[in-house]
């Protein structure tokens, strides 16, 4: 439900964006002299870009912590012309999504290293003095779907393009290595085994929403997108991610 809302309500801010902009390009196409600051541009295109693109795993278990992994992600969008009329694109493309961690769980105490790991046979009979770690690794395709508005300034070097999407998710990889002295052990998120069980063993496959705007000035493209899960990665577990990128449009 809270989902549905936010989709609802980043809908209608959409839509009033477009409309206004449609406003206002009707309005200087019909006024004289001086001309309006926006024009139609009804082209196709397409955008090849990396970013920075952290996720949130957000855990809705009494006493298990939320983690954030650092990442990266690059990918391609094509944009296609819906009207002749409107600069509506309808873009699709894909994107390789990368997460990663590094932890240093020497000094957590048992209390905080329970309450961010499900499935770790932790052993409190330990050498103080030996380091122990853990790295989390995560890697994604992602295929969004988005309906774009594009705003186009006088000039035409200049555009601003605000979309909203659904997105279509593999998750591909999914671990975390500890290593403890010589002793090493590598959890895989979708083994049943290593989680303990199908309860929280991760899903292949999710979908999506996101919402975001491109900023384009010839060539040089900047773009910005938040957005989180319509079904669950594993039970009363989610994500949420947003990303920062610079591309290259043609």
């Amino acid at each position: 439900m809270k989902n549905f809302k936010s989709i609802l309500t980043l809908g209608m801010l959409f839509v009033s964006t477009a409309g206004f902009a449609q406003f206002a390009n009707n309005g200087g196409s019909h006024s004289s002299g001086g001309g309006s600051a926006l024009i139609k541009d009804t082209k196709s295109y397409s955008r090849i870009y990396i970013g920075y693109n952290p996720t949130t795993i957000f855990y809705d278990v009494k006493g298990v912590d939320n983690t954030t992994l650092n990442g990266f992600t690059f990918g391609y969008t094509k944009g296609i012309s819906l009207s002749k009329n409107l600069p509506i694109f309808l873009e699709l493309g894909a994107r390789f999504n990368f997460g990663f961690k590094s932890e240093n769980l020497s000094d957590e105490d048992d209390d905080d290293y329970y309450s961010t790991r499900l499935s770790y046979d932790y052993d409190d009979d330990y050498d103080e003095d030996e380091e122990e770690t853990c790295k989390t690794t995560t890697a994604s395709l992602v295929v969004p779907i988005n309906v774009a508005y594009k705003l186009t300034f006088a000039g035409g070097d200049f555009s601003v393009s605000p979309f909203l999407g659904i997105t279509l998710k593999g998750n591909i990889l999914g671990k975390e290595k500890y290593e403890y002295g010589d002793e090493k052990e590598t959890i895989d998120f979708f083994d049943k085994k290593d989680m303990e069980g199908k309860e929280y063993t991760w899903n292949r496959f999710q979908a999506g929403w996101q919402i975001g705007a491109n900023l384009d000035y010839k060539a040089l493209s900047l773009g910005f997108h938040y957005g989180s899960d319509f079904n669950e990665i594993a039970k009363k577990t989610n994500t949420k991610n947003w990303a920062i990128n610079i591309g290259y449009k043609f």
